[in-house]
């Protein structure tokens, strides 16, 4: 782990930065999660079963798969950015 010194003023700053970060990146998360619950609802099949098919090209290249995709891709992405927040101290 690596520490980072910062003079009072700014360490609020970033203090505030990384809390909205947060909050930001909590209620995409939460949007995109029920996005994919949607998908999964809509074609019947969990969001691991939609990406082993698409990937193996079973599906075609419909909008709705791409849409689905970048759901998942943005899910991941935002879960991966709040772990990595989550160890941030201050």
């Amino acid at each position: 782990m690596q520490t980072i010194t910062l003079a009072d003023d700014v360490l609020g700053v970033v203090k505030s930065s990384i809390h909205l970060k947060k909050r930001v990146l909590q209620s995409n998360y939460a949007d995109y999660k029920g996005q994919l619950k949607t998908f999964e609802s809509k074609y019947g099949m969990s969001t691991k079963q939609f990406l082993n098919k698409y990937n193996l090209g079973q599906l075609g290249d419909a909008q709705k798969w791409f849409d689905w995709l970048f759901a998942y891709e943005a899910f991941s992405e935002i879960s991966r950015e709040l772990l990595l927040l989550h160890k941030v101290r201050l």
